[in-house]
């Protein structure tokens, strides 16, 4: 599992409430398509547990840019809906990401402007890929049998 598969997870739980919204994960240039979506990575801090496993904390950010009129003004009534509906998607307990759920551990969000902002941690431990040839052979080995 890595950071975008949870990134991709989180993008695809988004399009089940708001399928005609686009959602994007690079920088968007001036001229994007309004009501949209960012989701980024903030923030991932690794701590290793054992040789084989590695307990890590993910921080995503989602952004909404709701519909403005033609003067460039957000309907506040608008963009608190989709402020609370995003904050009820996420207030499940976990997220499905390949073949297992990762437990969300945290739901912040807030408004500005003319956004809605909304960070998502999540805790889970993995097992990393690790070549063996990168992995320390023991040297010597003694045994005594009686």
């Amino acid at each position: 599992m890595t950071l975008f598969t949870i990134l991709k997870s989180i993008c695809d739980h988004i399009k089940t409430v708001f399928p005609a919204q686009p959602i994007y994960i690079m920088q968007v240039p001036q001229g994007f398509k309004r009501p949209s979506f960012f989701v980024s990575l903030v923030d991932s801090t690794d701590r290793d547990l054992c040789q084989n496993g590695i307990r890590r904390q993910a921080v995503f950010e989602v952004v909404h840019f709701a519909q403005q009129d033609a003067k460039g003004v957000t309907n506040p009534v608008t963009q608190f809906a989709a402020y609370e509906r995003l904050m009820q998607i996420f207030q499940v307990q976990s997220l499905p990401v390949e073949d297992r759920y990762l437990k969300i551990t945290r739901v912040d969000g807030s408004t500005r402007d003319n956004e809605v902002y909304l960070t998502i941690s999540f805790e889970y431990t993995f097992t990393p890929d690790l070549n063996p040839v990168d992995l320390e052979l023991m040297q010597q080995l003694s045994m005594n049998y009686q």
